[in-house]
């Protein structure tokens, strides 16, 4: 079902510029299963969210995300 949602956010161009991420007990007891669903990120619990987002940092300025 996840693949189905970000599938339908990316076949949308005016969202094609969003970053989508993943997480949870879904996602604990298969490694790497967050990446068959296309998403961007993954965080295993809230705590991540913050370090996953802060690795995005550099990408998302030269992109120019909030202009």
């Amino acid at each position: 079902k996840a693949r189905e949602i970000i599938d339908g956010v990316r076949a949308h161009a005016e969202l094609q510029h969003l970053k989508v991420m993943v997480g949870g007990r879904a996602f604990l007891d298969t490694a790497e299963l967050w990446r068959s669903t296309g998403a961007d990120l993954f965080a295993a619990h809230v705590g991540g969210v913050r370090e996953a987002v802060r690795g995005l940092g550099p990408r998302l300025k030269s992109r120019g995300a909030g202009a």
